[in-house]
């Protein structure tokens, strides 16, 4: 089945190669059910409170998009973002920030590597509803954030609204056994608009 679709892609010119285009995504979590385990249910990316453990979604008002946020279980521990590929035009919002002096602190990691000029402070707006827009397209192929030193005596803090550019897979580099059945499926289903043309 796979060498069939390789032919069919080949001869249509579709197979991309990975540095020619690129996904903007967009996450959101405003469509899974509240209280969700989020941690690796968006392909390419895996949230995780550090060292270890869940991410869930939560159904809250905080100024984002609506319903769900992100955060730890008590929203107090410190998060990390990884992605794999790398990413670009990266930014995202905090929500749930009371008060007015740094609250959380940003790491910002290009090629898996903690960079000097990718380090945050990140001061509370003093309103839970009114969201701090974290900004960091001026890195290149983010593969990791760290989210840390939530201030002691805070509620917490919440994360939202995800958005990103990410490399396409070049799936001629690859060995065809090792394509992702997400991407048969995805591919065989381009074959079938293709074909209803």
């Amino acid at each position: 089945m796979k060498l069939y679709l390789v032919f069919l892609l080949c001869m249509s010119g579709l197979i991309l190669k990975g540095e020619e285009r690129a996904n903007d995504i967009v996450i959101d979590f405003d469509q899974i059910v509240g209280g969700s385990v989020v941690n690796t249910i968006y392909p390419g990316v895996t949230f995780s409170m550090m060292p270890v453990g869940d991410i869930f979604a939560y159904s809250i008002s905080a100024g984002t998009s609506f319903p769900n946020v992100i955060c730890t279980l008590d929203c107090t521990g410190p998060i990390s973002v990884d992605f794999s590929p790398g990413v670009d035009n990266l930014t995202f919002q905090i929500s749930e920030l009371n008060f007015t002096s740094v609250e959380v602190h940003v790491f910002v990691y290009e090629d898996e590597n903690v960079i000097s000029s990718g380090f945050f402070e990140v001061f509370g707006t003093g309103n839970p509803s009114l969201p701090y827009f974290v900004d960091l397209t001026a890195f290149m192929n983010v593969t990791r954030v760290e989210i840390i030193n939530v201030t002691a005596g805070n509620d917490g803090i919440v994360l939202d609204d995800f958005s990103f550019s990410q490399p396409c897979v070049g799936l001629e580099n690859l060995p065809i056994e090792e394509w992702p059945d997400t991407t048969i499926i995805s591919l065989v289903t381009l074959l079938n608009q293709l074909c209803s043309f």
